[in-house]
Order: structure tokens, then C-alpha cells, then sequence
């Protein structure tokens, strides 16, 4: 038998009572490019979990890098969110802007951790 931490499934009872104090406002923060709780990055991260997780996990099982090598796909990468990419790119590609004055967060939470310290590397 699977070992499992809870008897719920993942998608079951997803529920958080909003609280009005001013203290735990933060928990609530969304992103305003998407106004969700998410990150794009995140959104992605979480729908390529969900096409690999195993059948028994509720998941998709799907290869995706055995699909690419047997010629079913040509490839599989996720798609720009044009929204999200217009306000980053207003952001950063700003006229005379300097490489110390980069919008490393907006950077971050776009395109990932990674990328975001190869740019903060670069600008420092």
C-alpha cells in the first residue's frame, strides 16, 4: 500500500478562511500581472508536476524527454504569458536604463530563480 500523509487527495478540500487582520494580510498577496496567488513560473512548474506525477497520483505520467526522443514531439516547452511579458519587458527595457538598475524581482518571478541570479550576477 502507498504510504500517504493525508486520506484527502490533493484537490480536495482546498479551502482557507480569509482572515481581515491586518497581520496576515501578506498571506494574501497576489501577483498583479496575473492576480493570482501564483507566479507564472510557479503555474508552469505545477502543470509540468501534474503531466509527469504518476497515474496512481492523479498525474498524467508522461515522459516528456522520452516523448521528444522518440519523435512524438518535436518538443515541449510552455508558451509566454503575453500580459506578463509586456509588463516585464515595459519594466526592463526601459531607454538608458543601467545594468545595476534591473528589475531582478519582475525578472525572478517571470522566468524563474535561476535566471533572475544569472541577471542579479550580471548587474552587480
Amino acid at each position: 500500500a502507498e504510504k500517504r500523509q493525508s486520506n484527502y487527495k490533493y484537490y480536495e478540500y482546498i479551502y482557507g478562511k480569509y482572515v481581515e487582520r491586518a497581520d496576515l494580510q501578506t498571506a494574501y498577496v497576489t501577483y498583479s500581472s496575473s492576480n493570482s496567488i501564483f507566479r507564472g513560473v510557479d503555474r508552469l512548474k505545477l502543470i509540468m508536476g501534474i503531466m509527469e506525477a504518476d497515474l496512481k497520483r492523479d498525474g498524467c505520467s508522461l515522459v516528456c524527454k522520452e516523448l521528444v526522443a522518440k519523435g512524438a514531439c518535436l518538443a515541449i516547452f510552455p508558451l509566454h504569458d503575453e500580459e506578463e511579458l509586456h509588463t516585464l519587458m515595459n519594466e526592463w527595457l526601459a531607454y538608458l536604463s543601467f545594468p545595476w538598475r534591473q528589475p531582478i524581482e519582475s525578472v525572478k518571478d517571470y522566468f524563474g530563480e535561476k535566471v533572475g541570479m544569472y541577471f542579479l550576477f550580471l548587474g552587480s
